[in-house]
């Protein structure tokens, strides 16, 4: 990992989760798994259920719980929507497999 010092330079990481960038540290976020939507670790019903009320427009895209909006397209169709909450409920329960891989997305 680096990071950019005071004057744009990169600096290596010094550890496995801090950054050195001149006289200051950060804490390196880690990624969030693909289809874990409210970011507490895990791929469950939760994130279903997050997704679904977002397709029927009882949640707003990016506003907590769904605070990362970018993992949500599990099924790579460029969308978030019911058919990627299908997918996470499936893989709660064990019917698929929970490797994901994310097509990209942004909120509208």
């Amino acid at each position: 990992m680096t990071g950019l010092d005071q004057r744009g330079f990169n600096r290596p990481g010094v550890g496995a989760t801090n950054c050195s960038i001149g006289a200051y540290e950060f804490d390196a976020v880690p990624p969030v798994r693909c289809g874990d939507v409210n970011g507490d670790g895990a791929v469950d019903i939760g994130d279903a259920l997050i997704v679904a009320q977002l397709d029927v427009d009882l949640r707003r895209c990016g506003a907590a719980p769904f605070s990362h909006p970018e993992v949500c397209d599990v099924n790579g169709d460029g969308a978030c929507d019911i058919r990627d909450a299908l997918r996470m409920a499936q893989c709660d329960v064990g019917l698929i497999s929970c490797a994901f891989t994310c097509a990209p997305f942004i909120c509208p």
